[in-house]
This record gives structure tokens, sequence and C-alpha cells, in this order.
């Protein structure tokens, strides 16, 4: 079935404007749980409107990011991971050290199948029922540009996939991030996601996913505005931030219009992240040292961001002066 397309902005207000101190959220175990009731809830929503209120009950910036990214995937692959009940998954592009026309993933034909053998070097760990989106190179492929890459569909529970023990890390410790290697999994034709991996899939997913997780960010914070003391005018900015980006998510992702747009919205967003670092008050200490930790997820997307604005305005003029 179609995924819903997101509503007039007007919808939004409403959610974004209550203030609700989140109930304490300590284990992924615990944040699932509330995630998938959320989705639940919300279903007749699109995925970015489904994600901001999963995110509104998010006491943490782990678990806003959580949300985001999920509803990123589920815009992504609607046919894949739509529905009320979305399985949890994640997209494993990079390997470490590795340039993307370097890959060492590769998904080799056998019979009327595939064999996928590699290793990717990160992972969110810890969550059994896991859909794994795996960008491979094609074993009887082109060596690089169209055709070269295949994204394929792998449950996590499938024979030969290998977790590896997840890493410590300095921010969001909550999601606990290790490696995962692929040592001879079997998959069928239907496994592989049609259309080229990078091209199609991997590529436009970056900006989704820096739209999506941005905005779900800011919806926890509105969430606790009061407890946090950032006042009316914040809170109204914040909102403005959410629902610009809320119709950016909609925009196709490799238009340079979206570039440029999405640019904007997430400068002003970006704005009101840190004014909430910088006021938040004293009554809700232990959430504010939390989210000054996590800060540093914001500087994922930076290099990525700068290119595809520059890349977005050359376009831009090119066209004007033709």
């Amino acid at each position: 079935p179609a995924m819903p397309t997101c509503p007039a902005p007007a919808s939004l207000l409403p959610l974004l404007a209550k203030t609700s101190t989140p109930q304490p959220c300590e284990t992924l175990t615990h944040w699932l749980a509330t995630w998938r009731q959320a989705m639940a809830q919300h279903a007749n929503l699109g995925p970015f409107d489904a994600a901001v209120a999963a995110a509104a009950q998010a006491d943490r910036a782990a678990w806003a990011f959580f949300a985001g990214y999920q509803g990123a995937l589920q815009a992504a692959l609607p046919t894949l991971l739509g529905g009320p009940h979305p399985p949890t998954a994640a997209l494993l592009a990079h390997e470490r050290g590795r340039k993307l026309s370097e890959l060492n993933t590769v998904l080799k034909p056998q019979g009327q199948g595939f064999v996928l053998e590699g290793a990717k070097s990160w992972l969110l760990a810890q969550i059994d029922d896991m859909q794994l989106l795996v960008l491979a190179r094609h074993a009887d492929g082109p060596a690089s540009g169209p055709g070269s890459l295949a994204l394929v569909q792998v449950p996590i529970q499938t024979p030969g996939v290998v977790v590896l023990p997840p890493r410590e890390q300095a921010f969001m410790p909550e999601l606990p991030h290790g490696a995962v290697r692929f040592e001879g999994v079997q998959l069928t034709a239907q496994q592989v996601v049609g259309g080229d991996g990078y091209a199609e899939h991997v590529k436009p997913f970056r900006l989704r996913e820096e739209i999506f997780v941005t905005a779900t960010r800011l919806a926890s914070l509105l969430a606790r505005a009061q407890a946090a003391g950032f006042g009316r005018a914040w809170q109204e900015r914040a909102i403005a931030a959410v629902v610009l980006l809320g119709q950016c998510s909609t925009m196709p992702m490799g238009d340079a219009a979206t570039a440029v747009l999405s640019a904007g919205a997430l400068q002003l967003a970006d704005e009101a992240l840190a004014q909430a670092a910088a006021t938040w008050g004293a009554a809700d200490a232990q959430a504010a040292q939390r989210w000054q930790r996590d800060q540093p997820v914001q500087n994922v997307w930076a290099q990525a961001r700068e290119q595809r604005g520059a890349k977005a305005w050359a376009g831009l003029q090119a066209q004007e002066e033709a």
C-alpha cells in the first residue's frame, strides 16, 4: 500500500505545541516498546509526522535519533518498511577506511539467488528482529558507476550474519553500535532491492536522514520546553523549523531546490538546538547534561551538507545563465 503523504503543516501544530515532560526511559528495550506503540497509534500519518510523534515521547537524544532514523528509512522504502507495525531497520553502506567504490562486501550469483560475503563497520546492535539493508558490490557487474552496487534486504537472524560485540561510544551510549560480518549469507533474488544501490538509495538517504533526525531532536525538546524553561519565542522558532523540515521531507532528495530549501530549514533548526543547549534551566539539569554530551551527533552531516549545498547552488546558477 502507498505510504500516506505529509499532511498540511497545521496538523503538526497541536502535537508540537503540547508540552509534557516525557517519562524516563533508561533502556533500548523500554524505548522500543514506546516507539512501537507510537507507530501503531499514528499509523494514519506519514513517516515524518509519525517519527515526530514518537520523538515527543523521547526523554533523551538517543531515542529521538532512533525515531528520526527509522522514519527516514520508512519514507525511503515504504514498501519494505511501511505500515502500522514497521520493523526496525538499519542501512549498512560504509566500510571503515574504504570508499564506496572499494567495497569488500560482495553479492555473488548462486543458482537462482545470491550469496553475500563481507563486513560492515556500523550496526545498531541488540535488536533481534532488525532488517539490514546492505550495500554490496555486484560480483559480476561493472567495477564502478551505475549498476556496480546493489542494496539487499537481510533479516538479522539469517544464518551467516555475525554481529560483533558493541563498542563503547562517547555520545548516545544508549544506542550500542558494533560491526557485522556476512559469511556465506544465502539470499533470494527478491531480497535485492530494485534500482541502483547507491544512486537511488544510499545517496539520497543522507539528506533524508538529516532532515528527519534534526526534526525529531527538536520535537523531543519541544515536549519538555516548559520544564527546561525555553520560552514561547523559542518554541515558535522550533515549531517553524520542524514544519519546514516536514515539507522538505516530501520533496525529491536529489533536486537542487530541495538541497537549498532544506539547508535553510536545517540552519533554523541548528540555531534552535544551539539556543536550547545554552539556556536549559537548572530544574532539568540531568536532561541538560545528557543533551550536551550527545550534541556531537549534529556534526555527522556537516561535511555532506556543505558539499551538497555548493553543488546545488552551482546547478541553480548554471540554469539561470543558460
